[in-house]
C-alpha cells in the first residue's frame, strides 16, 4: 500500500512539474510574440511617417522607433484591458508627446556637448 501511495505522489509531482514547465514556456513565447508584434507595428508606423515626411517635405524630423514601440505597446495594453476610449487615447497621445519632447531635449543637450 505504501508503494502505491508513493507511486501516486510521484506521478502527481511529475505531472504538475510538466504542466508548470509548459505554462512557463507558453508565457515566455506569448511575451516574445507580443514584443515582436509591437516592434513590427512600430517599425511599419515609423516607415509610414518617414515616407510622409519625405513626400510632404516636412521639417522637424521623425521620432525614433522606440517612441513608436512605446505607443503601440501602451495601445495594445489598452486594447487587451478593454479600455480603449477617447479619454484614454488622448492620455496616450499626451504621454507620447511628452516623451518625444524629452527625447528631443536630450538630443539637443548631447549636440551642445559635442
Amino acid at each position: 500500500m505504501d508503494s502505491a501511495v508513493a507511486g501516486l505522489i510521484g506521478v502527481a509531482i511529475g505531472a504538475s512539474s510538466s504542466l508548470v514547465a509548459v505554462w512557463i514556456q507558453a508565457y515566455y513565447l506569448t511575451k516574445r510574440e507580443r514584443a515582436k508584434f509591437v516592434m513590427e507595428f512600430a517599425a511599419s508606423d515609423r516607415r509610414g511617417a518617414l515616407e510622409d515626411a519625405i513626400r510632404f517635405n516636412k521639417g522637424g524630423g521623425v521620432a525614433p522607433v522606440a517612441l513608436y514601440a512605446h505607443y503601440h505597446q501602451r495601445l495594445l495594453e489598452l486594447v487587451e484591458q478593454g479600455k480603449v476610449s477617447d479619454v484614454e487615447l488622448k492620455k496616450l497621445s499626451q504621454e507620447t508627446d511628452l516623451i518625444w519632447k524629452a527625447m528631443k531635449e536630450i538630443d539637443a543637450e548631447k549636440s551642445d556637448r559635442v
